[in-house]
């Protein structure tokens, strides 16, 4: 069998502009991926962006385009984790399927509904808090979550707290209820089974991403597992987020991608997440964790950790 192609957005150079904040949660992933698909024995087919530090022995180049393309025809499979912003995951996967190489996560038709949070909404309004498109004015109950429809990692939200900040939002903005509660992730494999591999906190400030326990404390799952099912086409491995209120867990959106928890799956869990993604594709038996620590992903600013770049680093400390 063709190797397997390894694409990671930002570390891969798609960014014009390679946002500090943002690149490293990429660059954590993709060493995450790319070691625990080498640690199986299919090291993966991947380059880097020349303005990314270190991965040392993968080509460095100017402009991801043509080697997307490229490498997509060289491999049996591959595994493209990018953002919502401006469809580029929904871009990227439409090239995927026409090349006729394996894919390993979601389907363009998954990836074009939950890039798009209106459609997504649109599809899980039992589950998530109200939410409508900006225009203005609105019949929701204040404070209100201002976000974009297709933004990525807490990009452009802001809360509005009354009529007058109607104003300030933005044309192509969704408003959404704001939800007293716990924010947290679910890291959930979709397949021939349904399977949730993590849960965590978010440690969100100022509506910024600043990391996760792993794992968070226990939550009532079903309203997770069913969001996920409701989405066709959705597969692989994919993040749900959430507010644990007390009222209940309503979903807030899916990335349907891996996300930036699973850089500490293997010190929570032992858990090799690429094995994961690889086994629930080729029908594999997907394996359990080997155990459980408590680990808390901290992005700080910063050298060293598990990757930095820009003056921000992720940070892995085990609690007990």
């Amino acid at each position: 069998m063709a190797g397997i192609f390894l694409f990671e957005y930002a570390t891969c150079g798609a960014f014009p502009e390679l946002e500090p904040s943002i690149t490293v949660e990429g660059m954590g992933m993709f060493r995450t991926l790319f070691q625990g698909f080498a640690a199986m024995g299919r090291t993966p087919a991947a380059f880097v962006d020349r303005r990314i530090p270190g991965f040392e022995g993968l080509p460095k180049v100017e402009d991801y385009h043509g080697h997307f393309e490229e490498y997509l025809g060289e491999a049996g499979a591959a595994l493209v984790v990018a953002p919502e912003s401006g469809m580029a995951h929904y871009g990227l996967t439409k090239t995927l399927e026409e090349s006729g190489t394996a894919n390993l996560g979601p389907g363009s038709g998954a990836v074009l509904t939950t890039s798009d949070k209106w459609l997504t909404y649109r599809k899980l309004k039992d589950l998530m808090p109200r939410t409508e498109t900006a225009g203005g004015s609105t019949a929701l109950e204040f404070p209100l979550v201002a976000k974009p429809r297709d933004g990525t990692s807490c990009e452009g939200i802001f809360m509005v707290r009354d009529e007058a900040g109607l104003q300030g939002v933005p044309d192509g903005y969704l408003l959404q209820e704001f939800v007293q509660g716990r924010a947290m992730s679910a890291s959930v494999l979709c397949g021939d089974e349904t399977r949730i591999l993590s849960i965590q906190t978010q440690e969100i400030s100022g509506f910024r991403y600043m990391g996760a326990m792993v794992p968070g404390p226990e939550v009532d799952t079903e309203p997770v597992l069913r969001a996920v099912e409701r989405i066709t086409g959705l597969f692989g491995l994919v993040g749900v987020d959430f507010v644990d209120t007390p009222d209940g867990v309503r979903v807030v959106e899916i990335n349907a991608r891996p996300t930036t928890p699973i850089i500490a799956f293997e010190r929570a869990y032992g858990l090799n997440v690429s094995e994961a993604i690889y086994r629930n594709y080729y029908g594999g038996r997907l394996l359990g964790p080997k155990g459980s620590s408590r680990v808390l992903l901290k992005k700080v600013r910063g050298d060293g950790g598990v990757v930095s770049f820009g003056g921000y680093a992720i940070r892995l400390e085990v609690r007990v």
